[in-house]
């Protein structure tokens, strides 16, 4: 099976408010066909301190080539100063799914 063109792009969320409207955004643009929302915790290191926070993880599916429109997107929206923003390819999927991804975004 060939590699995909599909990928998952995350970021996280403060709140479930915001990650709710940036979803929304992000499918209404058609810069993601489906966007998963899941409550987390997250301990990480900011400013010197250990920091323990509720966030909430977006995984945006979408195709590769949209990444760059998507992190502008991301960065002109996103309340942190430095936004998680990663690309994890899917290396593949089933054909329909794939096809559902294609027909939902942005093609050009």
């Amino acid at each position: 099976m060939e590699r995909s063109d599909y990928a998952i792009v995350v970021t996280t969320l403060p709140s479930e408010e915001e990650a709710l409207n940036l979803a929304e955004h992000l499918v209404d643009a058609r810069l993601a066909a489906c966007v998963h929302i899941s409550p987390i915790r997250s301990i990480y290191r900011w400013e010197g301190h250990t920091v323990k926070e509720k966030e909430y993880r977006l995984e945006i599916k979408t195709r590769r080539f949209l990444f760059e429109k998507i992190e502008a997107y991301l960065k002109n929206r996103h309340p942190y100063d430095i936004p998680e923003i990663i690309l994890l390819p899917i290396e593949t999927c089933s054909k329909s799914y794939g096809e559902w991804i294609g027909d939902s975004i942005e093609n050009f």
